[in-house]
């Protein structure tokens, strides 16, 4: 399918054709982006033990700066583009690649020396101490030193998808997910480099995805009207990349500060077992989520260039039809998940047996994946449409303004239990605030209020 036949079937097939046509590729590619952590978890569990999974686990939340800033850069460039093509607007298309390269080397350079700089405090704030601590600097370190290369990766494969290339996105993806498979046990084990090791197999899984989108954009299979070799920088489209991209920044960059915040009161209440449990759990979670962060993927273009050609009886329909998906196929992830638990820790922790109280903590954090599709279906409609502020609020509110209290609540009656139930209850409840504010802004939209309108 040509660029211009992608564009048509957006705008004018079948509403669900459009969302089986756009999800089953995202999907997929998500997936492989999920299963990446989950895949390095395996290696460091399996080859180098527990000490070193726990190490890897308490520095996971870290990585969220990095890929922060890819999914911000990504979100807004994507969004930006898509109501672009959707408004036959050339003129902001030639602007987009060059501006996105500048964004991505400036803030990649300030948050390589920072994260190399202060990574010890960081870990340490967290609740790392002695092996822990080594082993989850040595692999963040590494980590830290392939900014550039991470953050481009992600940036530039949504860009992809921005513009409704979903199936390419995927197989570029795919092949840098079995790339790193094959690179994790050898720098490992073979090359010896231990938990270091498993962080350069990432780094270099992402270069290979980032040279896929120099390809891609040195071709003209492109919606961008622009000449790959361009570098110009223009700062009000940088300016718009950030606004619309900043929730998705937000989410990622509080969660390391969430994921603080778990770890010191789980090692407050709990033992080292509990950490392990939050640790895998937390992966699991993560990756199971994924279909639902795939979908939002392939809703936001088709959002996105359905308002930017004004067909918002059209756009109300795909937001349905997307969500009604998502929590259909979450459903059945998280029964599962749910049935799968012996497995999941079989496969990643050596000769450890899960006690009734640690299974009960593993449902309760699994249990937010039967509603979670409506967090990021709703804060995926308002990047699409350009609204980055009322999706950074929402993910204020999930992470920091409702979850604090809940958390300090709910610890203080029921101990680490109670820090489990209060991280899954803050879900859930966003979930459903985020349903009645699409469907207020949906409201306003097909009553011609301006939707820029905040």
């Amino acid at each position: 399918m040509n660029k211009h036949d992608q564009i048509e079937m957006i705008l004018n097939e079948s509403t669900w054709k459009v969302v089986y046509k756009l999800s089953l590729p995202s999907i997929i590619g998500l997936l492989m982006v999920g299963l990446n952590s989950f895949v390095d978890a395996v290696f460091i569990g399996k080859l180098l033990g527990e000490e070193a999974l726990i190490g890897a686990s308490i520095a996971l939340p870290l990585t969220q700066i990095q890929f922060g800033i890819g999914v911000m850069v990504g979100s807004g460039v994507a969004s930006i583009l898509s109501i672009a093509i959707g408004a036959s607007d050339l003129k902001t298309q030639q602007k987009i690649w060059g501006t996105m390269i500048w964004l991505i080397f400036i803030l990649s350079v300030i948050t390589m020396l920072m994260t190399i700089n202060f990574s010890s405090t960081l870990l340490s704030f967290i609740g790392a101490s002695g092996r822990n601590l080594e082993e989850g600097k040595r692999y963040y370190d590494c980590y830290s030193l392939g900014t550039f290369i991470i953050v481009f990766a992600i940036a530039g494969n949504m860009l992809i998808r921005g513009e409704g290339k979903l199936k390419e996105s995927m197989i570029f993806s795919s092949i840098s997910f079995l790339i790193n498979i094959a690179l994790n046990p050898i720098f490992i084990k073979t090359f010896n480099m231990g938990i270091a090791g498993s962080a350069i197999a990432t780094i270099v899984a992402n270069l290979f995805l980032g040279a896929t989108t120099i390809y891609y954009y040195s071709t003209n299979k492109s919606s961008i009207i622009s000449d790959i070799r361009s570098l110009k920088c223009d700062f009000r489209v940088m300016r718009d990349i950030v606004k619309t991209g900043f929730s998705a920044f937000a989410m990622s960059v509080v969660s390391v500060f969430q994921g603080m915040v778990l770890y010191f009161y789980i090692d407050k209440y709990g033992s080292s077992r509990d950490l392990l449990v939050y640790g895998v759990t937390n992966r699991v979670a993560t990756f199971s989520s994924m279909p639902a962060i795939g979908l939002m993927r392939a809703m936001q273009p088709a959002i996105g260039i359905n308002f930017g050609a004004k067909k918002f009886e059209r756009l109300k329909s795909l937001f349905i039809k997307f969500s009604i998906t998502g929590m259909l196929i979450l459903g059945g992830v998280a029964l599962i998940v749910l049935f799968l638990k012996e497995d999941v820790f079989a496969l990643t922790t050596r000769n450890f047996e899960l006690r009734q109280d640690e299974i009960t903590n593993y449902m309760i954090l699994v249990m937010p994946l039967l509603t979670i599709t409506m967090f990021y279906m709703g804060t995926g409609f308002f990047q699409a449409i350009r609204l980055g502020n009322t999706a950074t609020v929402i993910v204020l509110l999930r992470q920091i303004f409702l979850f604090m209290p809940i958390l300090i609540w709910f610890s203080h009656y029921y101990g680490v239990t109670g820090v489990f139930t209060a991280l899954s209850f803050t879900e859930i409840l966003i979930s459903f605030i985020c349903l009645i504010l699409v469907y207020m802004k949906l409201h306003d939209i097909l009553k011609r209020i301006d939707p820029f309108d905040q």
